[in-house]
């Protein structure tokens, strides 16, 4: 519990007050700033308003949301959680605060970064997972466009109407003006950006995810993709907002009627599917289905079919030697062996 004169909000006095008088170096000071808000975020998701509440299944729920959401490595996720505990630590001696569930949570887990076990999911059984379970238009376009191309979750919910190109008259007529960089590439193609930062503005908009590719990257979209987010755009509501998302919650179930889908949204709906499906454990497990699963199956299935290179490419890995030689020829490469390989789901 805290004491009748602590702070209100222990980590951000910490953040506010406590590091401004320390000597630290600029990274350490971002990382700070990065995890504190994160994990504050998160635990408000959880519905909990006082961090003196917060336990050791919180933390250890948090790592998972870190790793399997968010995409981190261990490694990251072990830097981010020491500055943390240290956090808790100072306050703990200040008098603030009186437990520190980091620290415990911190000891029992085994941060190395070896091969991770992953639930095994076949075509057919995502297919049918997808079409049982995600009935809705909208989620049913969100997590098959997911498993088709191994984007993250962040860089699906900033996608914008003019990122995508169809090659569809009724499209084309409803939404015509596509971005300029698209003018080279053949129809039916998403254009992903990567100058997208999480928390900065982008063309109008602060983006609550950012992209993580160091260079843009164009995925082909195959005939069985493309029906199925023709069809969700049948049914897509109008946006004023200035760049138009492309995936909108359309009220009910995705409460943001008419703004764009976000990552927590996409979770939330995800994981009730997925506890349906029995792809769920409590807390934080290696073989739960989330957002970040589909970018691991998408390169299981499509390094059976394509070419690991082309599937670097698609999935947005670093390395310049494959970044240049498909951004040069791309049509004659990528796109060429991805639709004549790529697996159907239905």
């Amino acid at each position: 519990m805290t004491t009748d004169t602590d702070p209100s909000e222990p980590l951000e006095y910490y953040l506010e007050t406590v590091l401004e008088g320390r000597n630290l170096t600029e990274h350490r000071r971002w990382t700070y700033h990065q995890i504190i808000p994160t994990f504050q975020q998160y635990i408000k998701s959880r519905g909990r308003t006082d961090i003196s509440d917060i336990g050791i299944h919180d933390v250890r729920s948090f790592i998972g949301m870190l790793r399997e959401d968010k995409g981190w490595e261990m490694s990251t996720i072990l830097n981010n959680l020491s500055a943390l505990n240290k956090a808790y630590k100072d306050l703990m001696i200040m008098g603030i605060l009186q437990e520190n569930p980091i620290q415990l949570v911190m000891a029992e887990t085994d941060f190395q970064t070896g091969k991770r076990q992953r639930r095994s999911v076949s075509v057919a059984q995502m297919g049918s997972f997808l079409r049982r379970r995600c009935t809705h238009p909208i989620f049913l376009a969100v997590f098959t466009t997911m498993a088709k191309t191994g984007i993250r979750v962040g860089e699906l919910v900033n996608l914008d109407i003019r990122d995508v190109n169809f090659d569809h008259p009724l499209i084309e007529e409803e939404y015509p003006n596509l971005r300029p960089e698209l003018d080279d590439h053949p129809p039916d193609t998403i254009y992903i950006p990567a100058n997208i930062t999480e928390g900065k503005e982008y063309r109008g908009e602060i983006r609550k995810s950012g992209n993580k590719r160091k260079r843009p990257t164009f995925i082909p979209i195959d005939p069985e993709l493309k029906q199925i987010l023709f069809r969700y755009l049948l049914i897509r509501p109008p946006t004023n907002t200035v760049e138009r998302p492309f995936f909108v919650g359309l009220g009910g179930c995705t409460k943001r009627l008419n703004q764009r889908l976000t990552p927590a949204t996409v979770n939330s709906q995800l994981r009730k599917r997925a506890t349906k499906e029995g792809w769920i454990t409590d807390g934080y497990h290696p073989m739960n289905v989330s957002p970040h699963y589909f970018r691991h199956f998408f390169t299981t299935h499509a390094r059976e079919r394509m070419s690991d290179s082309s599937v670097k490419y698609i999935r947005g890995d670093k390395g310049d030697d494959v970044m240049d030689i498909y951004t040069h020829n791309w049509n004659n490469k990528v796109r060429d062996e991805y639709l004549s390989n790529i697996y159907r789901l239905f």
